[in-house]
């Protein structure tokens, strides 16, 4: 996708001291958010609270996609307004990635914005998922906020009440489940 859109080889093969500003990023990203998210969601894992079958996958994304993505979005405006130093090479331009990006022309630097035509972007936009309302299963995401509403439960604004709210949560759904499954028979 990423070559329909640029028109040409999106990616240089090379050394990894090539890489060095995404493998900083990747450094930053996992050290200020995804092993925190790691360590949290394993500790559930570790005490035998997520099996990873259906229930638990879909209740791990009610409790957590919001909180997980804040974090990601908040780390996304701290990396883009971060100063780039100067660098010994010229050829290198510093300053914020986000003006860096927005305003290449007050840098001297090229340009790398490409327009697109409207076919190529609804070819992406039929081959890309696209985050909605529901973050797991509709049906799951329906009857966990009845769950809620029924119990009086709040949307977890931290980690701690996101394990709390999917330790709550999971009992309430493996009852219903387990009650509607001897029904059937």
């Amino acid at each position: 996708m990423q070559t329909l859109l640029s028109g040409q080889d999106s990616f240089l093969y090379g050394a990894s001291m090539h890489n060095q500003r995404i493998e900083s990023f990747w450094c930053i990203l996992r050290k200020e958010c995804a092993q925190f998210w790691m360590d949290t969601l394993r500790a559930l894992k570790d005490q035998g609270d997520f099996i990873g079958d259906a229930t638990d996958t879909n209740l791990i994304q009610f409790c957590f996609s919001n909180l997980v993505q804040n974090d990601l979005d908040r780390i996304v405006t701290v990396w883009n307004s971060h100063r780039i130093r100067p660098s010994k090479n010229e050829n290198v331009p510093h300053g914020r990635p986000m003006v860096l990006y927005s305003m290449p022309e007050v840098f001297s630097v090229r340009n790398y914005m490409r327009a697109v035509n409207q076919t190529d972007v609804d070819i992406c936009r039929t081959d890309c998922l696209f985050r909605d309302e529901f973050t797991c299963d509709q049906e799951m995401f329906e009857l966990l906020l009845m769950y809620m509403l029924q119990y009086g439960l709040e949307p977890p604004t931290n980690a701690q009440e996101g394990v709390d709210l999917y330790l709550t949560l999971k009992p309430l759904v493996l009852r219903d489940l387990f009650d509607d499954a001897t029904l059937l028979m």
